[in-house]
């Protein structure tokens, strides 16, 4: 419910996938839920349908999904309510079924300058000295898209995260895919991403 431009994070979310063409919503809801439950209510504002996931204990985003109370028949996607982006939910979709995929895992370029010098070695030989490298991975960006099969693999009642769902699916040998934004997209669950997220957002 924290606010970004005057309006709820959560809202923006929902106002987002509402244009993608979405129209039933599950949220998962724990400490505080009243506020979100009141705002929000069953939809009717929006034109859409929104449901609540209640947790009695913290579930984590995959164990959440075991309180669903029926498997959809289109895949499903799982969005953090920290997430800020402008991603194109129709073009993930297209990937994710024209890549066959059984999970489609959004990721972002994230790069880290280390302020030293990094040495090399093989045993105490020195291989190369590379003066403050700029290191580049790809950052998981707490958007997922799911087929409706691997709930079979969601527990019940217990804590159960994402990246350990993804994990099950590919030890059960289920594709799982990787597409990359490119579009704006910020985590805002930390007070200094927060504070540009009003800067940057609008």
């Amino acid at each position: 419910m924290l606010r970004v431009g005057g309006r709820p994070l959560l809202e923006i979310i929902l106002e987002q996938c509402i244009d993608a063409g979405f129209q039933h919503f599950y949220l998962s809801v724990n400490y505080l839920k009243e506020q979100i439950q009141d705002y929000f209510g069953d939809g009717t504002r929006w034109h859409v349908h929104i449901d609540y996931l209640e947790e009695t204990q913290p579930l984590g985003t995959g164990g959440a999904l075991s309180l669903l109370p029926h498997r959809p028949t289109e895949p499903l996607l799982v969005l953090n309510g920290d997430v800020l982006t402008r991603v194109d939910y129709g073009r993930l979709l297209r990937f994710h079924d024209e890549h066959q995929s059984a999970a489609t895992l959004c990721v972002r370029e994230h790069t880290t300058q280390i302020p030293f010098g990094v040495v090399r070695m093989n045993d105490l030989h020195v291989l190369t000295l590379e003066e403050k490298p700029v290191m580049s991975h790809y950052v998981n960006a707490g958007i997922y898209l799911l087929d409706p099969a691997l709930l079979d693999l969601v527990p019940q009642d217990r804590f159960f995260d994402m990246p350990t769902l993804l994990e099950k699916a590919m030890q059960h040998q289920h594709r799982v895919s990787a597409f990359p934004i490119y579009e704006y997209w910020l985590d805002v669950g930390h007070p200094e991403t927060f504070e540009r997220a009003h800067g940057e957002w609008m």
